[in-house]
């Protein structure tokens, strides 16, 4: 038994485009009927968000007899992460060299990058400056962004949310991952 989820996360979303994309993608889903149009107390994992549509069925791969759970859209810097299993490497992505994260430390940097702090970590290989949010990590497991969306207990996405996530934020980098807590 767990609780399966997927997120996905736009990297690469200010704080202040944020608001307005998650707004964008919401009212988009909503008129699918994806998504209801109304947020729910605890609809989410136990957190506000929005119950499915009619038409969810529509935004997966394969449709299991009953109804997924909640969706919670953010708008505001979060870390999305994982679930089980563990990560073995962060890449740079100025040079591509990988790093154990935890030896050199990008992980302390959180904090500072939730209050909207400048979090940059130095590349051990290239000396680029890089902030938490543009690091790339093994299988997905880190995504830190100002715009996600956790889907609980749904099937597997198909295109039609991702599309319309990518088409929304534009040459936006997205992550995205499916796990279970």
């Amino acid at each position: 038994m767990g609780t399966w989820f997927q997120w996905i996360a736009d990297v690469d979303a200010t704080d202040d485009e944020a608001p307005r994309l998650a707004e964008v993608i919401t009212s988009r889903l909503a008129e699918r009927e994806i998504l209801s149009p109304d947020i729910v107390q605890g609809a989410a994992f136990g957190d506000p968000g929005y119950e499915y549509g009619p038409r969810w069925a529509d935004a997966v791969e394969e449709a299991e007899p009953w109804p997924p759970g909640g969706v919670r859209i953010i708008a505001t810097r979060e870390v999305f992460w994982g679930g089980q299993g563990e990560y073995e490497w962060a890449q740079c992505p100025r040079c591509g060299h990988r790093l154990d994260p935890d030896a050199h430390g990008l992980l302390g940097g959180v904090d500072a990058w939730l209050l909207a702090s400048p979090a940059p970590t130095s590349c051990p290989e290239c000396r680029a400056s890089v902030e938490l949010n543009q690091w790339r990590w093994h299988e997905d497991y880190f995504a830190f962004a100002a715009l996600g969306l956790w889907f609980w207990d749904w099937p597997d996405l198909g295109t039609i949310v991702r599309d319309l996530v990518r088409d929304v934020a534009g040459g936006h980098r997205l992550v995205y991952r499916a796990a279970k807590l």
